[in-house]
C-alpha cells in the first residue's frame, strides 16, 4: 500500500474527511471528540505531537501512529521466521546423520576391502 493511500484509509477510518487536513482548517485545532477517537484507534500516537503539531526534543521517533495491519505482519513475518530456523536446524541435524551414516559405510567398505 502506497503512503497516499494508507494516509486517506487512516482518516477514512477516523471518521474525517481530508478537508480537515487542507487551508484554513490547518490553523484550526481538532476537537476533543476527535482527538478521542484517534487515541482509540491508535493508542501509541504521539499526543504531545497530535495536540500541538510539534515534536519534543526528547522525543527522537518522531510522531508515531501504528498501523495495526503492519503489527499484524510483523508478528506473521516473526513466526514465519521462527519456523523457517526450526526447519534449518532440523535439515541441519539430518545431514549431520547422514554424514556418520556415510561415514560408517565407508569404514565399513574400506574394512572388508581389506579382508
Amino acid at each position: 500500500m502506497n503512503k497516499v493511500s494508507n494516509i486517506k484509509e487512516r482518516i477514512k477510518k477516523i471518521g474525517v474527511t481530508s478537508a480537515n487536513f487542507r487551508g484554513k482548517k490547518l490553523e484550526t485545532g481538532v476537537n476533543a471528540d476527535l482527538i478521542e477517537k484517534i487515541v482509540s484507534l491508535y493508542p501509541d500516537v504521539n499526543l504531545h505531537w497530535l495536540i500541538t503539531g510539534e515534536q519534543k526534543k526528547e522525543d527522537t521517533a518522531g510522531p508515531s501512529i501504528v498501523n495495526e495491519t503492519e503489527d499484524r505482519n510483523v508478528d506473521v513475518l516473526e513466526r514465519e521466521l521462527a519456523h523457517a530456523k526450526e526447519l534449518v536446524r532440523a535439515k541441519d541435524e539430518t545431514i549431520a546423520s547422514l554424514q556418520r551414516a556415510l561415514e560408517i559405510i565407508g569404514d565399513r567398505n574400506g574394512s572388508s576391502k581389506a579382508s
